[in-house]
């Protein structure tokens, strides 16, 4: 189900480095320290809620276990609506 919505140019945002997608989402975002980039993805430590990315960037964000540990989950939902393009997927 992933690789069929997982299309384009997109953000994985996740716990640690560990990635779900297996489709090589470009940008994988996380809060604590990693890697610059390895191979052709680039890892960003950022907090969700202020992603460091300007508006209407992402075909899709994908993101497993990450919103029941935020405090303000719609504030966050906002965020990601914010940097994800009109018509993109959020899974």
């Amino acid at each position: 189900m992933v690789e069929k919505y997982c299309r384009g140019f997109g953000l994985e945002i996740g716990p640690g480095d560990t990635s779900y997608t297996k489709v090589g989402s470009p940008i994988y975002l996380d809060k604590y320290p990693t890697l610059d980039k390895v191979g052709e993805r680039t890892f960003l430590t950022a907090d969700t809620v202020r992603i460091p990315i300007k508006e209407n960037t992402f075909d899709y964000i994908f993101s497993a276990h990450c919103l029941e540990h935020v405090p303000d989950t719609i504030k966050v939902l906002k965020e990601w609506i914010r940097v994800l393009k009109p018509g993109g997927k959020l899974l």
